[in-house]
């Protein structure tokens, strides 16, 4: 509870994990897969944002989703699951500065509590599993009952990793509309946004409640016009901790009103999406191909008389910025490394 309107309100924070924060509801700042493609073990990013707009006087309540991201997900050419730790874990203080100059500090600590949310499943690679009859309407708002969440468990990690991030961030960059949908079967849609790209989709229209999707992200049609995975899913050095898992696949299930299916907790390398259970018709203007990458300074353009060299630029231009997440990736697909080896074919 805060007396008086702040002066100034800044919010520190990083996880282990990736993590999206709230205040009072609304969702801070505009940074995806945060705290980013870090090196636990040396060093760990911890973002700061003025959240003065967003601290009112009253009750307050902050709050976060924590996911696994490349804590405890699936990553690299042999997605290993668990290759920094096994459980994932949060780190924020919230500072308030008076009219009076005086500042009071709020931080997570064993005051804080936690409840699984409608996101049952996040991985990096596999996807994500939302359950849309189960969001909690205002679970970060003030006066929600959250007597039923459970305490949390403070864990010792130190402090001596934390330092701040050292690139661009990522954000979500553009939108690509749907250029074509194709009904292959009854309940089983098609979907080309007409560019390879790095990120997620939009859906608004997700059919009546308890309605089933399996959307599968791919980069090429096979002969039947379908989405294959066929160049994309295996990976050479995978072993049997990968086998059956699927792979840039997600699923959710419908409340039936008007919320929107975005997994921001993972990304895929895609053009085309295979959407199965909508009962259709699927509009195009009901699904979005979401463009995320590092937020990059253009510092200059090409264009030349001979359209075919121009087409050629643009090419190699969205496969630099498709491999442009967080460090510079072999591919936004199967290893998503940073194999940078294979930035010569576009350099």
């Amino acid at each position: 509870r805060i007396v008086g309107a702040p002066h100034r309100a800044v919010l520190h924070i990083t996880a282990h994990g990736i993590y999206e924060s709230f205040l009072n509801g609304a969702r801070v700042g505009d940074l995806e897969l945060t705290p980013g493609f870090t090196a636990y073990r040396s060093h760990l990013h911890v973002h700061t944002f003025d959240v003065t707009d967003l601290v009112r006087a009253g009750d307050n309540a902050i709050g976060a989703v924590l996911s696994d991201g490349w804590w405890r997900g699936r990553s690299g050419i042999v997605r290993r699951p668990d290759s920094y730790g096994t459980t994932t874990a949060l780190l924020a203080e919230l500072h308030i500065t008076g009219a009076d100059g005086t500042t009071r500090v709020i931080g997570t600590g064993d005051n804080w509590r936690s409840t699984p949310s409608h996101i049952l499943g996040a991985d990096l690679m596999a996807g994500e599993v939302h359950d849309l009859r189960a969001l909690v309407q205002g679970w970060a708002e003030p006066g929600t009952d959250r007597s039923g969440w459970s305490p949390v468990r403070v864990a010792d990690h130190g402090f001596s990793t934390l330092t701040a991030p050292v690139g661009p961030a990522t954000r979500r960059i553009r939108e690509l509309a749907a250029t074509s949908i194709v009904e292959l079967a009854p309940r089983r849609h098609v979907v080309d946004f007409g560019q390879n790209s790095n990120g997620w989709i939009r859906l608004t229209d997700r059919g009546p409640a308890g309605t089933e999707l399996t959307i599968t992200y791919g980069e090429l049609l096979d002969t039947d016009g379908d989405v294959t995975q066929s160049t994309l899913a295996k990976s050479p050095l995978e072993g049997p901790t990968g086998a059956g898992l699927p792979f840039q696949t997600d699923r959710v299930v419908s409340a039936g009103d008007d919320s929107v299916f975005e997994p921001r907790h993972s990304t895929k390398g895609f053009r085309y999406v295979r959407i199965e259970g909508h009962p259709g018709p699927l509009a195009k203007e009901a699904i979005t191909s979401v463009v995320v990458h590092s937020d990059l300074d253009r510092i200059g353009s090409f264009r030349c008389s001979d359209n075919r060299i121009n087409a050629l630029q643009g090419i190699a231009e969205w496969s630099f910025l498709t491999n442009a997440c967080e460090i510079p990736t072999d591919c936004p697909t199967r290893e998503r490394a940073g194999w940078v080896g294979d930035w010569q074919l576009y350099v």
